[in-house]
């Protein structure tokens, strides 16, 4: 190979101190690219996206919000729940 076509080729190959012998460098492909966005997308995207909150859940939710709560704290409820402080 001689010319443009064997200059690109060096330009392709990658050497590691580690390895006796050279390896063609490999990019990923748009299909890859997109396989691997999917993934991503999947696993941190928000599965609730474009979904509204109903007027009812609103409404029982406003009302959850003005009720007086007891707070209770974290010994009181290992007391309550385990028995023992």
């Amino acid at each position: 190979m001689s010319g443009k076509g064997a200059a690109e080729l060096r330009k392709q190959i990658c050497y590691s101190s580690n390895m006796a012998t050279a390896t063609k460098k490999q990019g990923l492909t748009p299909n890859m690219k997109a396989h691997i966005m999917g993934f991503i997308y999947e696993a941190l995207g928000d599965p609730d996206l474009g979904l509204e909150l109903t007027n009812e859940f609103k409404k029982r939710f406003r009302a959850s919000q003005n009720k007086h709560q007891k707070w209770v704290s974290h010994a009181e409820l290992k007391k309550r729940l385990l028995g023992h402080e």
